[in-house]
């Protein structure tokens, strides 16, 4: 299997603006489908680049903003995975992303103490 059959891309659907957000929407969806699940390695930029005929930088940034948004982790020398804590039913245990905190007053934790300036 190929870099770009793991989610069966076909870079002729990529607009050929925004191919970055493309590509981000693409894995986010398959994350929430179960496509790809918990632990699923995805292939590393320079692959999926070279098959998706796309810039290295454009896979870079997507797999950049799915880490930030706690899809995918990045282990250097592992590779980059699906997060453990996502996926459709995969047993990840956490709450879906971006849902609130169970336990905290209203959902979400209290903002931090605020600092007060010393004299």
């Amino acid at each position: 299997m190929t870099g770009s059959d793991f989610l069966r891309l076909d870079p002729r659907d990529a607009p050929s603006r925004g191919r970055t957000a493309w590509l981000t929407a693409r894995i986010r969806a398959a994350v929430a489908d179960a496509t790809l699940g918990a632990g699923t390695r995805v292939p590393p930029s320079r692959e999926l680049a070279e098959e998706l005929s796309f810039s290295r930088g454009v896979v870079v940034e997507a797999y950049r903003r799915l880490t930030e948004e706690g899809l995918l982790v990045t282990n250097r020398g592992a590779g980059t995975r699906i997060a453990a804590a996502v996926g459709g039913g995969g047993g990840g245990g956490g709450p879906p992303i971006g849902a609130p905190a169970p336990g905290w007053p209203g959902g979400f934790p209290p903002p931090p103490p605020a600092s007060t300036p010393s004299r």
